[in-house]
């Protein structure tokens, strides 16, 4: 409802991810516009982005692994917005969030919180 167009990239098997979508009603929220790969990464990422020709400088990646969401968005020119998970994996545990200075690499404490740090990044000029 905010104006936002939102796609999908996951890591794991497609099947199994598609049921997870299924299951919480939330497919038709993406449309075609669901990407899932083996493995997370910036390659990955690079791909995804590539495939769906956005303007990067109007692109947010929302996660909660720096390791496969923050860093490979930022690595990638878009900006990222971090969600704490509520328990951590071992992948992601040994992984510090990211030290990189960016106006387009935020914090919030909850994923509802999203749209709201969005649009104060678009009354500061960072978001169109």
């Amino acid at each position: 409802d905010a104006g936002y167009c939102l796609s999908l990239h996951t890591g794991g098997d497609r099947a199994v991810q598609l049921r997870k979508l299924d299951r919480h009603g939330l497919r038709d929220i993406f449309g075609g516009r669901i990407y899932v790969h083996q493995h997370k990464n910036t390659d990955a990422l690079e791909r995804v982005l590539t495939t769906i020709g956005v303007d990067r400088s109007d692109t947010w990646m929302v996660g909660n692994s720096t390791r496969s969401d923050i860093v490979p968005a930022l690595e990638c020119g878009i900006g990222a917005i971090y969600v704490p998970p509520l328990t951590t994996w071992a992948y992601d545990a040994m992984h510090e969030p990211p030290h990189i200075p960016s106006d387009r690499w935020l914090c919030v404490p909850r994923l509802r919180d999203v749209v709201g740090a969005l649009a104060e990044q678009r009354q500061l000029g960072g978001v169109r």
